[in-house]
C-alpha cells in the first residue's frame, strides 16, 4: 500500500497551515509537523564557480522529497535537471545539494524544504 501526506499551506502567506501523516501499521512512524523544515538557507559560497551546498540539518528523502528553492523558483532534482541531492557521509543522512546548472552568484537566494529524520 502507498504511503501519503497532506500539506496543507496558506496560500497567501506560504505558511504551512497543518500536515496529516496516517499511521504506517508500527514500522517507526511517520515524521511530524516538528520535523519539516521550511525555507531554511544553504549554506556555502555563492561565487559564481561553487556548484556544492549545505543543509544544516540532515534530512530524509521518504516519505517527501526535499524541495529546494532558487531565488524562489522550484528546482527539479536529478542529475540532468537542475540538482542532486547526497550524503556528505554515506549512511549519516542527507545534508548535501549539488547544482548541476550554472553556479549561483551572490546575490541569489538559495533555499530548501525538508524533512528531519
Amino acid at each position: 500500500m502507498a504511503k501519503h501526506w497532506h500539506l496543507v499551506l496558506d496560500l497567501n502567506t506560504g505558511e504551512t497551515e497543518s500536515l496529516a501523516l496516517p499511521a504506517d501499521g508500527g514500522s517507526g512512524g511517520w515524521p511530524s509537523l516538528n520535523d519539516f523544515r521550511r525555507n531554511v538557507a544553504l549554506i556555502g559560497p555563492k561565487d559564481g564557480s561553487n556548484l556544492a551546498f549545505t543543509s544544516p540539518d540532515k534530512f530524509v528523502r521518504a516519505p517527501f522529497i526535499e524541495v529546494v528553492f532558487r531565488n524562489g523558483v522550484a528546482q527539479e532534482e536529478g542529475s540532468s535537471n537542475d540538482y542532486v541531492a547526497s550524503e556528505s557521509v554515506i549512511g549519516a543522512g542527507y545534508d548535501t545539494i549539488t547544482f548541476t546548472v550554472k553556479p549561483p552568484l551572490a546575490w541569489e537566494k538559495l533555499t530548501i524544504d525538508y524533512l528531519k529524520p
